[in-house]
């Protein structure tokens, strides 16, 4: 509790008691990373527990994932697990890094997590010959 000195006038003063609360911060639990091949549009982001009730996610690429056609997602509803993630299809294998932070009614944003989105080469077509 802090105490607020209010000047009303030159000689008279009041007081007045402000109650600040902080609120817990919202925290999501993800599984593993997602990992999918070259010229698959869609991966996932899996979580299990969340706290503080989040309704809200966003997810920002770091400059080789902007680079490379992943786009920042602002905060938008956050669905029932898993969290979709577009996948350009002429994106290139690699590993792409990007933050995942959760936000709820109040407010209030989570500590930023990192997660890596990995992209395998595309298997090249099995040969098959029979003899």
């Amino acid at each position: 509790v802090f105490r607020w000195i209010i000047m009303n006038g030159v000689c008279t003063m009041s007081t007045s008691d402000v109650t600040i609360i902080v609120n817990p911060l919202p925290t999501i639990t993800m599984g593993g990373n997602p990992v999918i091949c070259q010229e698959v549009t869609t991966a996932t982001l899996n979580y299990s527990v969340t706290t503080e009730t989040p309704t809200a996610y966003s997810i920002m690429w770091g400059t080789l994932g902007q680079t490379g056609g992943l786009l920042d997602v602002p905060f938008s509803t956050l669905p029932t697990s898993p969290i979709s993630i577009t996948v350009p299809a002429n994106i290139a294998a690699g590993t792409y890094s990007g933050t995942l932070k959760v936000k709820n009614a109040n407010g209030c944003i989570s500590t930023p997590l990192n997660f890596d989105l990995v992209i395998h080469t595309k298997p090249g077509q099995a040969h098959i010959s029979t003899q």
